[in-house]
């Protein structure tokens, strides 16, 4: 059986990740472009690279030992924050200009891809679920 490219995971995280940046392009380039700092899409490209990373983490693990997934996607979470959080700051310290907006818009990154990943992981595992009966 052929895996349905529009269901799988990465293209769904692609669409997001593809969503996000025309929305920062058309709000930060061309309606306030001088409110645009590189950290925007550094942020962007580093939510996406952390999502995927992490589910396929989080998949990898809920298939080999489901009975550990909860401490798995705990420490996902927690590391997930750490590198964020690190990257944040290592940010600020180099620039501060416009410091409230990089984080606002990092945070909402943070937001829309979290929730796209606990969305994903819920089907998958109730889809796990269904295929067990």
């Amino acid at each position: 059986m052929k895996p349905n490219i529009k269901n799988s995971y990465l293209f769904r995280i692609s669409l997001i990740t593809l969503g996000a940046l025309a929305v920062l392009i058309l709000l930060f380039l061309l309606i306030f472009p001088e409110r645009w700092i590189p950290g925007y899409l550094l942020s962007l490209i580093l939510m996406a690279a952390l999502t995927g990373t992490d589910h396929y983490i989080l998949r990898r693990g809920l298939l080999k030992t489901p009975d550990r997934f909860t401490q798995t996607y705990m420490l996902s979470v927690i590391v997930k924050l750490f590198i964020i959080l690190a990257f944040m700051v290592i940010y600020l310290l180099i620039d501060r200009s416009q410091a409230v907006a990089f984080v606002g818009v990092t945070f909402l990154f943070y937001l829309v891809f979290t929730w796209f990943e606990v969305h994903a992981l819920k089907n998958e595992v109730i889809n796990g679920d269904k295929r067990e009966e």
